[in-house]
């Protein structure tokens, strides 16, 4: 296993508190419908589409394989005071979409055009109103600088060569849980799903990967009534109270995921990978809120 996930499941272990309980016995009796259709959310956006189908797939593979990364870095605390907020409608999905839109843009082709792009999303971010912005591009400028492009797209059906990368860099590495590392391998897999088909190798790496620990998948374990919080903790994510990152709550919640969610995938004999993107797909069903915590991990 790698060190990374090692830590992750560590992370989870030592973190389980009584702020946040496993509801075993629901978890044991769950049985997920369509699993697949959660992958099937994250397809390719248009432009990385045009790439899979016009480019050589060897190149075309590299190329996603890197947009990953670069999206995967920014994924994080896109809320505005309440969890129901994201001012400008600027979430997740703007991001992919505004890098879809600059790949398009410099028509980027091969590895090395991904590196003339650095600037243009910088700009990008400047001219919109996403949160934590002073962040944000100092992460895009440790991505471009520190994260050989080459190499990394090589590896794109190497998740441990991935992760081994990805880990050399603070943006990612800082958090216990990985987060934004275990997700830019993720999506990687869920974008082209060949990869699963051409590399046995690499379904089983996958299938060793922790969650990514966010906001959305604990709302919706909540949701489904997989993992329970106390009522204090219950009371302060209703109301809205921000919870400080690295507090005995904030970590409680993350551990409870990870935990939850792999007993899930056990359940149903899938990946976690596949629980996570079959919860998230489904995150607009809920009318709970989820924790806010404002932080560059998730």
């Amino acid at each position: 296993m790698h060190p990374v996930i090692e830590t992750v499941y560590k992370a989870a272990d030592t973190f389980m508190s009584d702020y946040v309980t496993l509801n075993e016995e629901k978890i044991a009796s769950f049985e997920i419908e369509d699993v697949e259709g959660g992958v099937r959310y994250f397809a390719l956006p248009p432009y990385l589409e045009k790439i899979r189908r016009e480019v050589e797939p060897n190149v075309a593979y590299k190329i996603i394989h890197i947009f990953n990364a670069i999206q995967a870095s920014l994924q994080y605390s896109f809320f505005t005071a309440d969890a129901d907020i994201r001012f400008d409608g600027i979430d997740s999905q703007w991001v992919i979409g505004m890098l879809d839109e600059t790949f398009a843009e410099f028509g980027v082709r091969s590895v090395t055009d991904t590196y003339r792009i650095k600037e243009r999303i910088v700009e990008r971010l400047m001219a919109s109103n996403i949160t934590m912005l002073r962040s944000r591009v100092e992460t895009v400028e440790e991505v471009f600088a520190k994260l050989n492009f080459y190499e990394y797209g090589e590896a794109y059906a190497d998740v441990d060569a991935s992760l081994t990368q990805l880990s050399k860099l603070v943006c990612f590495k800082q958090d216990f849980f990985f987060k934004k590392g275990l997700f830019a391998v993720m999506m990687t897999g869920r974008m082209l799903p060949e990869l699963s088909e051409d590399h046995p190798d690499y379904t089983a790496a996958v299938a060793s990967m922790p969650v990514p620990a966010d906001y959305q998948i604990p709302k919706m374990l909540r949701h489904y009534g997989f993992i329970v919080f106390d009522e204090e903790l219950n009371r302060m994510v209703e109301k809205g109270v921000v919870l400080q990152e690295n507090s005995k709550e904030e970590l409680s919640i993350r551990a409870t995921t990870v935990n939850a969610c792999g007993l899930l995938a056990e359940r149903n004999g899938v990946s976690a990978d596949k629980v996570d993107a079959w919860l998230f797909a489904h995150r607009h069903e809920s009318k709970l809120k989820h924790h806010l915590c404002v932080t560059e991990f998730y």
